[in-house]
C-alpha cells in the first residue's frame, strides 16, 4: 500500500489530446472559389484556395488554450496589423468580444456620409472605433496569418491595418465589406476562429465534467469515511487486531480491518467503491489514517466519561506494572458513582489508557496522572 495519505480534511473539500487531420471544403457560387483547409503538422494548416496553396498558422491542438490567454496585448496587435496603440475603444485580444458600439448618431465624413449600425446586421466580424471614425475585421485583427509568414506578403487590406472609412464604398461588391469577405485572408482568419471556437467549447466541456465529477466525490466521501470508521469501531469494540503482517494485494490475509471492509464490499457498493473508485494514495485506508481515527474515537469516549464524572464522586486508580517488553506502563482508572432515577446509585468503573513511564519518582508520577 502506498505511503502517502492525504490530511482527513482534503477528504471533504469541494492529457494529452490526440492530434488530427481534418479537411474542409466551402464553396462561394459568385466567385467559383473552392477553399480546402488541411492540417499539416500541429503549427500551420494549408488552404487551397482556387487550386493555390496558402499556409496558415493554426493553434497547436497540443498546446492548452490559455497559453493564448496570456499573450501580451501589445506583440498581438503588432502581429494583427500595426493597429496604433492609442486605439483603445475597440477589441484588444482574441478574449474580447467584437466591438459593435451602436450609437444614436455616427460622426460624419466631408462627404456627409457616416458609418451605421445596420452593417453589423450579418457581419459578426465588423468592429467599429468610435475614437478613430473607423471600421475593422475582428477575424483578420487575432485569427489572421501572420505578416512575417514566408508565403505572405504584409497585408494591406483596410480592415486589417488603419481601418476602413470610405462609407460611400461600403457596400461596394468591388471595394467594401464583400471584397474584404471574399478575400484570401479573411477566410483564413475565418476558419482560425472557427477552429479557436470549437476548442474553446471543447474546453469549457471537459471543465464541467471534471467539475460534476468532482462534486460527486466530495458528496460520497462522508459515506465512504463512515463505512472505514465503522470498521475500526468494531475492531476496537471486539479487541482485535486491526491490522496484519502482510497487507500487500498478494497476502490471503491483509488483517482484521481490510478484510472485513473487503467483506462488505460484496454487499454494500459504496465500501466497494473504496477499491475500486479511489486511487492508491487516496483510499484512507493506510495505518497512520487508522490510528488517527482511532485516536479521535478515543478522544469521543474521553468527553463522554468526563461528562459522567461531573458533579458526581469519583476515585483515580493508578498502578504501576512492567509490560512483555519490559517497559514501566502506568495504568489509569476512574471509577464513579453514577445517580440512577430509581434513587439506587451505580459504581462504574473507567480504563483510561497506560502511561509509560521513564522515570519512577513521586513527582513523574504526579504529573504524568495530572497530564
Amino acid at each position: 500500500m502506498d505511503n502517502k495519505r492525504k490530511t482527513l480534511d482534503s477528504y471533504f473539500s469541494s492529457s494529452t489530446q490526440k492530434k488530427s487531420k481534418s479537411i474542409v471544403s466551402q464553396s462561394d457560387d459568385g466567385n467559383n472559389q473552392n477553399i480546402t483547409l488541411q492540417s499539416c503538422d500541429s503549427h500551420t494548416s494549408r488552404v487551397t484556395i482556387n487550386d493555390e496553396p496558402v499556409e496558415t498558422s493554426l493553434m497547436n491542438s497540443s498546446q492548452n488554450v490559455n497559453v493564448e490567454k496570456e499573450q501580451n496585448v501589445q506583440s498581438e496587435e503588432k502581429r494583427v496589423g500595426e493597429v496604433s496603440a492609442d486605439v483603445i475603444d475597440i477589441s484588444r485580444s482574441c478574449q474580447n468580444p467584437p466591438t459593435q458600439p451602436k450609437l444614436a448618431s455616427y460622426p460624419r465624413n466631408n462627404e456627409n456620409r457616416s458609418f451605421t449600425a445596420k452593417w453589423y446586421d450579418g457581419r459578426p466580424w465588423l468592429e467599429y472605433s468610435i475614437k478613430t471614425d473607423t471600421c475593422n475585421s475582428y477575424y483578420c485583427r487575432h485569427f489572421g496569418a501572420p505578416s512575417s509568414s514566408s508565403n505572405k506578403k504584409p497585408q494591406t487590406d483596410a480592415f486589417v491595418n488603419n481601418g476602413f472609412q470610405n462609407w460611400k464604398k461600403a457596400l461596394d461588391k468591388s471595394k467594401g465589406f464583400d471584397r474584404h469577405l471574399q478575400s484570401n485572408g479573411h477566410i483564413l482568419a475565418a476558419n482560425n476562429y472557427a477552429i479557436y471556437q470549437q476548442r474553446e467549447q471543447t474546453q469549457h466541456n471537459v471543465i464541467q465534467v471534471l467539475g460534476r465529477s468532482r462534486t460527486e466525490q466530495i458528496r460520497r466521501n462522508p459515506e465512504r469515511f463512515i463505512k472505514i470508521a465503522s470498521a475500526l469501531l468494531l475492531c476496537a469494540r471486539q479487541t482485535i487486531a486491526i491490522r496484519g503482517h502482510d497487507e500487500s494485494e498478494s497476502s490471503s490475509n491483509k488483517g482484521n480491518f481490510l478484510e472485513i471492509l473487503k467483506w462488505a464490499s460484496s454487499t454494500d457498493p459504496v465500501v466497494k467503491s473504496l477499491f475500486e473508485d479511489t486511487t492508491g494514495n487516496s483510499t484512507y485506508l493506510s495505518g497512520g489514517i487508522q490510528n488517527e481515527l482511532i485516536k479521535i474515537m478515543a478522544d469521543q469516549v474521553k468527553q463522554q466519561i468526563t461528562e459522567k464524572i461531573r458533579g458526581n464522586m469519583f476515585a483515580l486508580l493508578a498502578d504501576e506494572s512492567r509490560d512483555s517488553g519490559g517497559h514501566e506502563q502506568l495504568s489509569i482508572v476512574v471509577r464513579i458513582v453514577v445517580h440512577t432515577d430509581d434513587d439506587k446509585d451505580i459504581i462504574q468503573e473507567y480504563f483510561l489508557g497506560l502511561i509509560r513511564l521513564h522515570e519512577f519518582d513521586a513527582q513523574t508520577l504526579s504529573n504524568e496522572i495530572a497530564n
